[in-house]
């Protein structure tokens, strides 16, 4: 349970760094002097409690009892749900309707983006361990 909580926590802030890098990077080259695009601090409390929850449905993925293309649903569904709600309505952005179909595009995009790079290393895990596994004869 401890290690398991560590290891939300470490992968949670992994994902805050990730998040908070890329967006303030964004901020500061779209930002003009009559317009501030940086994050602010609430900004940064909601990406830190959306880091950690995206860490926590990470868990969905690691779960090897049930089948891939079912992890990977649930997971998208779950994180979804994460990111719209909070950051989408939480944030602000559901204030424009072009922002959050922009924000929609987005996330879709960089979810398939991760998801068949996860599903690559996946493949690629089960793949190595096939192989090391010695052949018995079971009909003898």
């Amino acid at each position: 349970m401890k290690n398991n909580f560590l290891n939300v926590i470490k992968s949670g802030c992994t994902i805050f760094t990730f998040i908070t890098v890329i967006t303030y990077t964004i901020g500061m080259i779209l930002s003009t002097p009559e317009k501030n695009y940086i994050p602010t601090l609430k900004t940064i409390y909601i990406y830190l409690f959306v880091s950690i929850l995206f860490a926590m449905a990470n868990n969905i993925l690691a779960n090897k009892k049930i089948n891939l293309v079912l992890r990977l649903l649930l997971h998208f569904l779950v994180s979804s749900l994460l990111f719209f709600g909070i950051t989408v309505i939480g944030g602000g952005l559901a204030n424009s309707g072009f922002a959050t179909i922009i924000m929609m595009f987005i996330y879709v995009l960089i979810y398939i983006i991760f998801a068949t790079v996860f599903v690559l290393i996946s493949k690629r895990k089960n793949n190595k361990n096939n192989e090391n596994e010695t052949y018995s004869n079971v009909f003898k």
